[in-house]
């Protein structure tokens, strides 16, 4: 697990002095999407609690490889990629503000929350990723992540195809302040994600509805021992 570490940082990140963080984080687009496409519907995810857990127990990943990625995520990410979509992770990682983490881990824990998702499904193509460190019209509610990839799509070319894309996160119906359609009180720690897609204008899906998991009667996972738990229960019952 060491070496595996120390490769991502450096075999990732060895040139991250000859460019930007915004280059760094886009270097999974590819030429999939051409000119002759046109429009591109895109496919938004946030990455913790909705495609990865910490394994330490943080709220995010505090090393290159502190990450488990949640069931069944790998199903549904080849089912878009099938269908034409551009499957973008956009991520606020305000740890990196505050001090808990530093740009290098960040970044290589989301290469590598990408490796993972491929390797349990080589169908499962992620194709963007982009994260908001500090508190600016990047970071979601904000819609500066959104608009940054249709800025780099306009360069190639393409058009954001809004009107049929999505965003799926975790971060919904925010605890002492929101209330979920079905009149229940909000049981999250942030209503970040839900915002971002109602800035932007897109349809919102919460993760435990998206990758099924509601039916067991998840809302959120926050810890790796309630994936693990979850796993168990659900091999019991098959």
């Amino acid at each position: 697990m060491k070496m595996l570490a120390a490769f991502l940082l450096v075999g990732f990140l060895s040139a991250s002095s000859a460019f930007s963080q915004e280059i760094r984080r886009q270097t999974f687009l590819t030429e999939e999407f051409s000119k002759e496409q046109g429009l591109v519907k895109v496919a938004f995810f946030d990455a913790d609690s909705t495609l990865r857990v910490s394994l330490s127990g943080s709220v995010s990943a505090n090393g290159p490889t502190d990450v488990m990625v949640l069931p069944d995520v790998e199903i549904k990410i080849a089912e878009l990629a099938k269908a034409g979509y551009l499957i973008a992770v956009v991520s606020n990682q305000g740890g990196i503000k505050a001090g808990a983490v530093t740009h290098e881990i960040a970044d290589a824990a989301l290469h590598y929350t990408i490796q993972q998702i491929a390797e349990k499904n080589a169908d499962a193509k992620i194709h963007y990723f982009d994260y908001a460190e500090g508190s600016d019209e990047f970071r979601k509610p904000e819609k500066g992540m959104g608009l940054r990839l249709e800025a780099i799509l306009k360069a190639r070319g393409l058009t954001l195809d809004w009107a049929n894309s999505f965003m799926v996160g975790d971060s919904a119906y925010k605890k002492g302040k929101d209330v979920r359609p079905n009149g229940k009180p909000g049981t999250h720690f942030s209503n970040a994600d839900r915002l971002f897609a109602e800035n932007l204008g897109i349809p919102f899906i919460e993760p435990t509805d998206f990758f099924g998991w509601r039916k067991d009667n998840i809302d959120v996972f926050e810890k790796v021992s309630e994936v693990r738990e979850y796993l168990e229960n659900k091999a019991k019952i098959q």
